[in-house]
């Protein structure tokens, strides 16, 4: 095995340093902008550790637009979708979200009394 020397490596470290400061390695965001496999290893480190993937979650969803695509894209998936619902139904504070944007719709509260109205005769039935 060919090793090396540590003071190779120092001098490596220090240039490299040194073009960093200066600019000549480049911007790493356009290094990432326009190189997908090395963007594909940034967004696989980013989502590897969940402070990361929290912290990128966060960002894509602080502005309306980012907001709305983010949501928009993650319900095209069927089974994203489908959790997403599980964890609304489960949370009463989101529930009531729910409910309350869809009672905001006259043709929703409508359809919205009508289904409590069949839960309310189901129970009494039993």
């Amino acid at each position: 095995m060919h090793r090396i020397p540590r003071v190779a490596v120092i001098a490596l470290l220090a240039v490299s340093a040194t073009l960093g400061s200066a600019g000549c390695l480049g911007d790493v965001t356009q290094q990432v902008m326009q190189d997908p496999k090395l963007a594909e290893r940034v967004m696989g480190a980013i989502a590897g550790r969940q402070d990361m993937a929290m912290g990128m979650l966060d960002r894509l969803v602080s502005t309306d637009s980012l907001r709305t695509a983010a949501l928009d894209h993650l319900l095209q998936d069927d089974a994203v979708s489908q959790q997403l619902l599980d964890r609304v139904a489960s949370n009463p504070m989101a529930m009531d979200y729910v409910l309350q944007a869809a009672v905001r719709e006259p043709r929703m509260r409508d359809h919205i009394i009508s289904v409590v109205k069949g839960i309310e005769m189901a129970t009494a039935a039993k």
